[in-house]
C-alpha cells in the first residue's frame, strides 16, 4: 500500500469548502483525470452512496465505482473503491482557520499488491503526485474566486 498526502489552505469557509471538495458528481469540474460521473444509488448523500467514474490517467481510461465509507460534515470524508484495477482509499479532513478551511487529503493505494506493481509504483506516484497537485491548487482557485463545483 502506498499513501500520498496533500495538505492545501482555501480561504473560504468550511462549510462551502466541504460540500464542493466532496461532491463525487462535480469533482469532474476540478479532477482532471476524472472523465464522467455518475451516482449509482438513489438514496441522499451519506456513507454506501456509491457513484460511477469514468478515469483517465497516465493514457489508460477505466473505470471505478468509489463508495462513501465516511461521511461528517463539514470535518471529515471518505470514500473507496477496493475493486478497481488500482484499488484505492481517499480520506479528506477540513480544518476551520480564521482566514478559511484547510484541507488534508490522504490517497492509499494498492498498486504495491502485485510485481508489476512495485516495479511501476515510482511512476505511477510522480504522475499521480503531479496531477493531484495541479487539481487541488485548481480546486483552490476555482473555491477562491467564487465558482461552484458541486453538482448538488
Amino acid at each position: 500500500m502506498s499513501t500520498y498526502e496533500r495538505t492545501i489552505v482555501i480561504e473560504r469557509p468550511i462549510e462551502e469548502v466541504y460540500k464542493n471538495v466532496t461532491c463525487l458528481r462535480g469533482c469532474i469540474n476540478w479532477q482532471t483525470s476524472i472523465q464522467h460521473t455518475e451516482q449509482l444509488t438513489d438514496s441522499p448523500v451519506g456513507v454506501g452512496t456509491r457513484y460511477k467514474h469514468i478515469v483517465k490517467f497516465m493514457g489508460m481510461t477505466g473505470e471505478t465505482q468509489p463508495e462513501i465509507t465516511l461521511y461528517n460534515p463539514p470535518y471529515e470524508f471518505g470514500y473507496k473503491d477496493p475493486n478497481a484495477e488500482i484499488a484505492f482509499e481517499t480520506l479528506y479532513t477540513f480544518d476551520k482557520l480564521p482566514n478559511g478551511t484547510r484541507v488534508t487529503v490522504n490517497i492509499n493505494s494498492g498498486l504495491t499488491q502485485s510485481f508489476l506493481g512495485k516495479l511501476a509504483m515510482p511512476v505511477f506516484l510522480t504522475a499521480l503526485r503531479r496531477q493531484f497537485d495541479a487539481d487541488m491548487e485548481t480546486l483552490k482557485a476555482l473555491l477562491e474566486n467564487g465558482v461552484t463545483v458541486h453538482a448538488q
